[in-house]
């Protein structure tokens, strides 16, 4: 007796067999596909999208927004993980978490250092430099002449009372991704399936204020800061790295395989311009569905038998089984709607010194 035989004989019990083993491997499918856990929105979520979107503003963000930042502050921050590039583990461990990565806010990466009174040079700065006039409010009507406050002279300059203004654009981005199958099985059935995400990210920041000076004067301050007897040996490697150590522990001292270039590269940045505000609207939600279905077949004639045809004792409905289908949603979101008392800094600008990024303690001097 052949197999073809063999199969043919014995299809009253193999033909549901195999049509009811198949209808449970695509309900578990079902299942599978729609029961994966929502998504969970966590602290490191909301860090990541408040410094992805500040960043595309083209400044450094902070995170959280504050208000003890200032121009003239130095800063001790650790810049680049060399080892997120090389893909190898960390001396502290396999499960080690980047420091640099978008979810860690600049504040637990950050020291600052110290600070460099610029109260003197922003008045004088700030005094040479024209106020305008006080914007009248808006005409009612489109056509309507907005009028004007008149000045004796628009450019002399005068005391500033206020901070400059800035304007950042409020902007929306949404996205949506859809993906769908249906795949047909022979002797099994039939499973299909649906995905549907969208995304949306909201940002408007209300009223930006800013100060600062140009990057020329930020740059010689720096230096001279540098060359100073009392204060220059803050901007040494080995010292800037103590003070992130307070922060970072030991592993800011950490070296690469094999290697005397440190693994963390360390910057000082001196903040000559902040952006400050009195309120931010803020807000990122993400939606996700997903559906499934499965269909038992309609078990096949048996081998050799006629088209269309079931073998004795055989039903021509479906096969025994269990169809299945299944629905998931979830969805995270995550606002920031509020004036603030006094402005705070949520974003600066700095010119920075870098390092070598060479341990050197162990050489002779």
């Amino acid at each position: 007796m052949n197999l073809r035989q063999s199969i043919s004989e014995n299809w009253r019990w193999i033909g549901p067999l195999v049509g009811a083993l198949g209808s449970v491997m695509l309900a578990a499918l079902v299942v599978l596909w729609t029961a994966s856990p929502p998504e969970q929105q966590t602290a490191s979520d909301i860090i990541a999208d408040w410094n992805r979107t500040i960043s595309k503003l083209g400044i450094e963000p902070v995170f959280p927004p504050e208000e003890d930042i200032y121009v003239g502050d130095i800063f001790a921050v650790v810049t680049e993980d060399h080892l997120d590039n090389t893909g190898k583990p960390g001396p502290a461990g396999p499960n080690a978490i980047s420091t640099l990565s978008p979810s860690n806010p600049l504040l637990n990466r950050a020291v600052k250092i110290d600070h460099v009174d610029m109260t003197k040079m922003l008045k004088e700065f700030y005094g040479q430099l024209p106020v305008f006039s006080t914007t009248t409010p808006r005409p009612v009507a489109d056509r309507d002449i907005w009028t004007q406050v008149a000045d004796a002279d628009p450019f002399v300059a005068s005391p500033h009372k206020f901070l400059s203004l800035a304007a950042f654009p409020a902007f929306t981005i949404k996205t949506s991704n859809t993906a769908s199958g249906d795949m047909a099985l022979p002797l099994i059935g039939r499973l299909r399936f649906s995905g549907d995400r969208k995304d949306s990210e909201e940002l408007e920041i209300v009223f930006a204020e800013t100060y600062g000076i140009p990057t020329v004067m930020a740059a010689a301050i720096l230096g001279n800061y540098c060359q100073d007897p009392y204060s220059q040996s803050a901007c040494i490697e080995q010292n800037v790295r103590d003070h992130l150590s307070f922060l970072m522990g030991g592993k800011v001292k950490d070296l690469l395989p094999n290697s005397k270039n440190y693994r963390f590269e360390v910057e000082l940045h001196f903040v000559y311009r902040a952006y400050l505000t009195r309120a931010i609207n803020r807000r990122i939600a993400a939606s996700v569905m997903k559906e499934a279905n499965s269909e038992r077949a309609t078990p096949l004639a048996a081998p050799g038998a006629a088209a269309g045809a079931a073998p004795q004792g055989q039903p021509s409905t479906a096969a025994p089984g269990i169809d299945a289908s299944g629905k998931s949603q979830s969805a995270r979101e995550s606002s920031l709607d509020r004036a603030f008392q006094r402005p705070i800094v949520f974003g600066y600008r700095a010119v920075k010194k870098s390092f070598k990024g060479i341990d050197t303690s162990a050489e002779v001097k």
